[in-house]
């Protein structure tokens, strides 16, 4: 049993970590997300994934939790989960929306403000994918060309040209308040957040929901693509990829590591740490 003073709290990213190939692991979670739900510890997916596809990966491991989405774009509250009073920006599906990012629409404003002033060669998916830059369309990958309509507070864009060209460009979207990172074979681009800031809004909450308690957060990732959440987290978890590498770009001091690969090392730390049987 987990300390009753403590209110632990699991963020965690869902690529290579709660997936397998073609659907989530359910088989290889199960032991860890019977231990979560049994002692009422939150489990917060928090990805670069838009809302629909979170929201079909909580259904399927019977999760009613708070989640993160986009980059920290914005914060899914079920509207049972907290019963403290907080700001939020709309209600959808029984969740409570609080938007911390930029909308997809005043980022691609940004993306063809700055291709027309300076010529950079640089185009959002959403553009693409709506026949405004058709002749594009077969270089990026179906999937994620589809899934760049369904972003509310992040922007998939396409740069076409040299390493420097891309560093300039990368200058001036700062500039305006925007945060570049590679996705995939593209790029995402947000507003001046990502997951590691809305993990911090988002315990915050809880701090305020659990006044008599000591929060403990643990973030478990894979690649530094989940590197926001390691940083943010009290206890980071990093997941061994198949050939038994860790990703080397990620690391903090009492970084740990899992004894195996993908869902089933998820499950064995999660136990281990929750526990106190870590070896």
């Amino acid at each position: 049993m987990t300390d009753t003073d403590t209110q632990h709290i699991v963020f965690t990213g869902l690529d290579n970590l709660m997936i397998k190939p073609g659907s989530i692991a359910v088989d290889e979670l199960v032991d860890s997300l019977d231990f979560l739900r049994q002692n009422n510890i939150p489990l917060v997916i928090t990805t670069c994934s838009v809302a629909s596809e979170v929201l079909k990966a909580a259904a399927a491991l019977n999760s009613r939790d708070p989640f993160i989405v986009e980059g920290g774009g914005a914060i899914y509250i079920p509207e049972e989960t907290l019963s403290i009073t907080y700001n939020y920006d709309h209600i959808e599906g029984g969740y409570r929306i609080v938007e911390l990012g930029m909308t997809r629409d005043a980022i691609t404003a940004n993306v063809v403000e700055l291709r027309e002033e300076y010529g950079y060669p640089v185009y959002s998916l959403s553009e693409i994918q709506m026949d405004e830059l058709s002749g594009l369309r077969d270089s990026i990958d179906p999937a994620i060309l589809n899934s760049s309509i369904d972003r509310k507070y992040s922007g998939l864009v396409h740069f076409d040209n040299d390493k420097g060209s891309f560093v300039e460009f990368q200058t001036e979207a700062e500039a305006r308040g925007l945060r570049i990172r590679e996705y995939s074979d593209n790029f995402l681009i947000t507003g001046d957040h990502d997951e590691g800031s809305a993990l911090r809004f988002l315990v915050q909450l809880y701090r305020e929901e659990y006044v008599d308690k000591k929060i403990n957060t643990i973030g478990l990732g894979y690649s530094q693509q989940d590197a926001p959440i390691l940083y943010a987290v009290d206890q980071a978890v990093l997941v061994r990829m198949p050939d038994g590498k860790f990703d080397s770009h990620v690391g903090r001091r009492g970084l740990k590591f899992t004894q195996i690969p993908g869902p089933e090392g998820w499950n064995q730390a999660v136990l281990a740490i929750l526990t106190g049987e870590e070896g």
